[in-house]
């Protein structure tokens, strides 16, 4: 049963992951393309969503690292 739980925990992690990499790839593949031809204002706007998603994803991580935590304790 914990065995089950665990996996649908890491699928969840991984589901709720991709959206904030979709943010960080997107943003800088946009940097890539029009980062000089763009406004500086325009550039920091990009990094900032940058820095937002993988703050996010920062937090998605401490999460997943916190349950695993929990379900070894209870496992002991």
């Amino acid at each position: 049963m914990g065995n089950m739980r665990e996996r649908r925990s890491a699928t969840e992690a991984a589901h709720a992951a991709r959206t904030p990499l979709s943010v960080i790839l997107s943003a800088a593949e946009l940097l890539e393309r029009y980062g000089d031809q763009r406004p500086r204002e325009w550039v920091n706007e990009r990094l900032k969503q940058i820095q937002a998603a993988a703050e996010e994803v920062g937090v998605i991580l401490d999460s997943m690292a916190e349950s695993a935590t929990d379900a070894k304790v209870g496992k002991e």
